[in-house]
């Protein structure tokens, strides 16, 4: 579903500087992605930063949101992009700290 006209005017509005369109903004999403982050993450703390990481995100990639979807699918798009992103290096330091505690145990 592409954007419609009020989310259009949202977006033309906070890239122009407007406030009150920016507080509009976060007031719908800010609750939406940091309970589907909460979900993700399980913990609060991780949750509160990465939902900001997100609409950060967002409000500076507006000027390249080209509206062919929902601003809402966007919004969850950016958020699927950044919980992927900081997956990456959490898995490979598990993974670093899994091997060299098995070389621990092993010749210990």
């Amino acid at each position: 579903m592409a954007l419609n006209e009020k989310d259009k005017d949202i977006i033309r509005r906070i890239i122009g500087g407007d406030r009150a369109s920016f507080d509009y903004f976060v007031s719908i999403y800010l609750q939406k992605v940091y309970n589907y982050v909460l979900v993700r993450v399980s913990d609060r703390r991780r949750a509160e930063v990465l939902t900001e990481t997100i609409l950060t995100e967002a409000v500076h990639a507006f000027d390249r949101y080209d509206g062919s979807m929902s601003l809402d699918g966007w919004i969850f798009q950016i958020t699927e992009e950044v919980l992927q992103f900081q997956k990456a290096p959490l898995r490979a330091a598990l993974l670093k700290t899994s091997k060299s505690s098995l070389l621990r145990f092993s010749y210990s």
